[in-house]
This record gives C-alpha cells, sequence and structure tokens, in this order.
C-alpha cells in the first residue's frame, strides 16, 4: 500500500528517520491526499524542516494497523461477494492462520474499526478504508505537532 520497506517505515513511526518533503508526498499521494492537502501540511511544518515530526504517538494498536496489510484486507472482507464473518473463513480466504484473524480483529475492534459478536463473528463498523483512517492518525498527530 504504502510501498515503504518495513525498516524504513519503523524508522518513521520511531522518530529515528526524518520526513523530507519528497517522502510526505510520496506517502500523502498513497495515502490519497491531493497536493493541495499535502503542500498545507508541508508548509504549517516548515519550521520544523529540521526536525522529525513525531508519529511516536500512535498507540500499539494503530501501529500494527499501519505495519501489516492484512488489517486491510480483514476491512474489506465484507465487500466480498460471498462474504462469512467468521475468523477460520478469512484466514482461509486470505492465506493466514486463523488465530493472526483473530489477533487481527481484536485489535480492530479495539480500535472500533469492527464489532465481534459473542459467537466470534465480527461486521465491520465504518465503511472507511485503512488508508483513510491512516491519514486521520497522521493529520491528528500532525496537528499535535504544528500546535
Amino acid at each position: 500500500m504504502l510501498e515503504i520497506s518495513p525498516g524504513a517505515l519503523s524508522q518513521y513511526l520511531k522518530g529515528s528517520r526524518p520526513f523530507s518533503h519528497k517522502s510526505i508526498e510520496k506517502i500523502g499521494l498513497k495515502l490519497g491526499l491531493d497536493l493541495e492537502q499535502i503542500n498545507k501540511f508541508i508548509l504549517k511544518n516548515q519550521d520544523k524542516r529540521d526536525q522529525v515530526i513525531d508519529l511516536t504517538t500512535l498507540d500499539s494498536d494503530n501501529f500494527a494497523i499501519l505495519s501489516h496489510w492484512y488489517y486491510g484486507a480483514i476491512i474489506q472482507l465484507p465487500n466480498i461477494k460471498g462474504f462469512k464473518p467468521s475468523a477460520d473463513w478469512a484466514a482461509k480466504r486470505l492465506g493466514l492462520e486463523t488465530n493472526v484473524v483473530r489477533n487481527a480483529l481484536e485489535t480492530l475492534s479495539r480500535s472500533g474499526l469492527v464489532h465481534i459478536e459473542k459467537n466470534g463473528h465480527w461486521r465491520r463498523i465504518v465503511d472507511r478504508t485503512i488508508s483513510n483512517i491512516i491519514t486521520d492518525k497522521i493529520s491528528e498527530v500532525a496537528k499535535k505537532n504544528y500546535k
């Protein structure tokens, strides 16, 4: 999705690697932002150009959602014909272990993106993509950094 190596993503999120204007633009475009939004972000952070934009305020759940491809896939599964709201079905469909899907569903539930029923079935709560959600998270962090 973001086409960033796991190592680089980790460095960005830990704050050990600064965001350049080019990297902000690249990530912003991948997240579906338009150039006007990206440029506003860059301009707001112009005085912090030599500082690291701190994304460490992302909690561990949001970090996991951003870091693993299958969270986005799980969120999109209800759009698939023949969808069955079970971890077993999702695991088989995505080629993952059932426990990985269950853990991901719990993380998505804590983040308010899915609701898990007592019988283990689940449903999507929001009709948004992971890109939209992460864009919001990055925007929240950017606003905190700007203040």
